[in-house]
């Protein structure tokens, strides 16, 4: 089976907005056994038919997080960002460029951040924890971005409760 390539840009320790990380091909093998939740709702318009990379930005993310990630089955076209910083008021600005956040359980995702998020053009929130008690999933609604976790989607942002 030949291996797939998955580009990732790390920003360990950048916190600056419009900067961009260098970025460095990972090979990766299409049949890879680590296991990660899919967290792109099936029902949204967010993947358009277009060939374009899904760009994904990981905040608080440690090199477990991305040894993780690199390693599960994906898409070809998904580019992951990594960076240590946690999400807040003045870190969300970096995520710009990117369709989605994937956050952990300390980050902050209020109505204040996702207002900022949104004006940079991302479209999605992406937890890697279960609980979502700090995204304001009524702000991300009106806005219309979508909110998953693990171990699925809050389908009531998309089909009411």
């Amino acid at each position: 089976m030949q291996p797939s390539t998955v580009i990732a840009r790390d920003r360990s320790d950048e916190i600056i907005a419009n900067q961009k990380g260098a970025s460095n091909e990972i090979n990766r093998p299409q049949n890879s056994s680590t296991a990660v939740n899919s967290f792109i709702p099936p029902t949204s318009d967010f993947l358009s038919a277009s060939n374009s990379a899904m760009k994904v930005f990981f905040f608080s993310s440690r090199p477990y997080d991305r040894e993780s990630f690199e390693a599960a089955p994906k898409p070809d076209n998904f580019e992951f960002t990594y960076h240590s910083a946690g999400l807040s008021p003045e870190t969300a600005p970096i995520a710009e460029g990117h369709d989605a956040i994937c956050i952990f359980v300390n980050d902050t995702c209020d109505a204040e951040v996702l207002e900022i998020l949104h004006e940079h053009g991302v479209k999605g929130v992406v937890l890697r924890c279960a609980g979502f008690n700090n995204v304001d999933c009524g702000k991300a609604k009106e806005l219309g971005m979508f909110v998953a976790r693990v171990p699925g989607i809050l389908f009531s942002l998309f089909y009411g409760s």
